[in-house]
């Protein structure tokens, strides 16, 4: 919320009416010698009295008005809607007071006018409020207002700009995720991922004869009953993971998607008490260190926001990346289109160094213009064949690569890359 302040942003303005008057009685007065017809001053005695009264009338200083800018809420994810309120307040009569307020692009207004006129009482305020549609994910600044009093008679304004911006922050679309991909090896505090190892824990592991230290309360007096010796229930202890989101920022193409993917895969990981971090991996790099909480949700989303491309030349590769942003047994998911060497590399040195990685691709969207040729379709054939090529030399290295679909969405994304990985597992046993 804005605080208000005083209308010294408003300065006096002469109307179109100051000239249209003022040309008016030019004009009469020089046909009037001219012709010699005193009727035509008659005609711009109107005009000229409301010119003279208007110029009369008008007040030396600014009118002391205020204004604050309300935002409910003033978070929203995209795609919701969210209210404005704009309350005015002035210390003397105003009877005519037009108010706007300019939107961000591309935002849709839903209900009310981003312009309108108001009368103003002495010591009263009064509101103007209109709902908006959030259509894309950032920070933005949502005011100050615009105002412009006209003066009696109509032949000067004072117009301006009044109060404070208010911080509107938008966070991408939240996807509701029901499966996530399970990492090879989990970590050791308690969480919602299945560990492994046998434990304390509410899934059953296996079945096994009963031992000095066991507790009572894990005999399986079934199967007792039916073997005639005391058997005992092991389970498999829920733990929480490491997640870290290895984000794609050399090239502005699929950059939305992208930071709309890496919300959805957060929210979802901390919902489930696991540690997420990320490494935004560009022209200008930046970390933060896997952590959990209602705190990393508020980095996370900030970070994410912050999320811009910095075109760079320079050979980057992940030995500049602290250690601790990315711990040993972390899963570590990437989100990229995949179209800079740069980053080829950082994935599968990543892999390398024994890292659980799986890639999302974000596919970027092809020249329209190539398709209607027959050069410009073997160029996209061409094109597709060593794409594919690329996600077979990361599948040899254990590396699980999906391409993103808007139909299926990120949920879509991660069932196919649990298959794989479930696939490499059997495989491995073999």
């Amino acid at each position: 919320m804005t605080r208000p302040r005083p209308a010294t942003g408003l300065h006096r303005h002469r109307s179109e009416r100051l000239e249209l008057y003022a040309i008016l009685c030019s004009l009469a007065l020089v046909v009037a010698i001219a012709a010699s017809q005193p009727g035509l001053v008659a005609f711009a005695a109107p005009f000229a009295f409301a010119l003279v009264a208007g110029i009369a009338g008008t007040r030396q200083r600014a009118p002391s008005l205020t204004a604050e800018v309300t935002l409910r809420p003033p978070e929203v994810n995209e795609g919701d809607t969210f209210d404005i309120e704009i309350t005015l307040e002035a210390s003397e009569s105003i009877a005519r007071c037009e108010v706007g307020i300019a939107l961000p692009q591309r935002f849709d207004l839903v209900e009310g006018a981003t312009c309108t006129a108001l009368r103003l009482r002495a010591g009263a305020s009064q509101s103007v409020s209109l709902t908006c549609r959030a259509t894309r994910w950032g920070r933005f600044a949502i005011g100050p207002v615009a105002v412009r009093v006209r003066e009696p008679g109509g032949v000067f304004t004072w117009e301006g700009t009044l109060g404070t911006n208010a911080a509107l922050r938008v966070l991408p679309g939240r996807e509701v995720i029901g499966h996530l991909v399970r990492p090879f090896q989990v970590g050791s505090a308690a969480g919602e991922q299945l560990s492994r190892l046998h434990g304390d824990g509410l899934e059953l592991a296996d079945i096994r004869q009963y031992v000095q230290g066991d507790r009572a309360r894990n005999i399986n007096w079934r199967v007792s009953a039916r073997l005639n010796r005391l058997h005992v229930n092991d389970q498999h202890p829920d733990r929480n993971t490491d997640v870290v989101l290895f984000l794609d920022t050399f090239m502005e193409a699929g950059l939305s998607e992208t930071v709309r993917t890496a919300w959805a895969l957060a929210d979802s990981y901390l919902t489930r008490r696991d540690r997420v971090g990320l490494v935004a991996f560009g022209g200008v790099m930046s970390w933060i260190e896997p952590a959990g909480g209602r705190r990393q949700r508020e980095r996370l989303a900030e970070a994410l926001q912050d999320t811009e491309t910095f075109r760079s030349y320079a050979w980057k590769t992940i030995e500049s990346i602290p250690t601790r942003a990315l711990p040993a047994r972390c899963l570590v998911l990437a989100v990229s289109p995949l179209m800079d060497e740069r980053i080829q590399l950082a994935v599968a040195t990543l892999r390398a160094r024994g890292l659980d990685v799986g890639v999302i691709e974000i596919p970027p969207a092809a020249p329209g213009n190539l398709a209607a040729t027959w050069s410009g379709r073997a160029a996209l054939s061409l094109y597709e064949m060593e794409r594919e090529v690329m996600r077979d030399r990361f599948m040899a290295r254990g590396i699980a690569v999906v391409r993103w679909d808007p139909a299926t969405g990120v949920e879509g994304c991660l069932a196919q890359m649990e298959a794989y990985r479930r696939h490499a597992r059997v495989a491995a046993r073999r």
